[in-house]
């Protein structure tokens, strides 16, 4: 759960004393549908911190500062800037 998750990065920062400075997320809205999934990536763009990274299969509905996109062609896999 995404909220879950954010609720308990910041109680651990809390706790150590400290602030994070990555955040990466695998999948966090792929069961959502694609209105809470927009708003959801809001929420992950105001809370942001200065490296979050974000994995998904899914198009995005908000633009973050950059994106890439992993392509895999015979088993390779080349990494491709799409903005940013």
């Amino acid at each position: 759960d995404l909220c879950t998750g954010l609720a308990l990065r910041d109680v651990a920062e809390a706790y150590n004393k400290c602030r994070f400075n990555i955040l990466i997320l695998d999948e966090p809205c792929s069961s959502l549908d694609k209105g809470l999934s927009a708003a959801a990536q809001d929420l992950l763009l105001s809370a942001s911190k200065p490296s979050t990274f974000l994995i998904t299969h899914t198009e995005l509905d908000v633009k973050f500062d950059k994106c890439y996109e992993i392509r895999r062609s015979k088993n390779i896999a080349e990494l491709e800037e799409v903005y940013g």
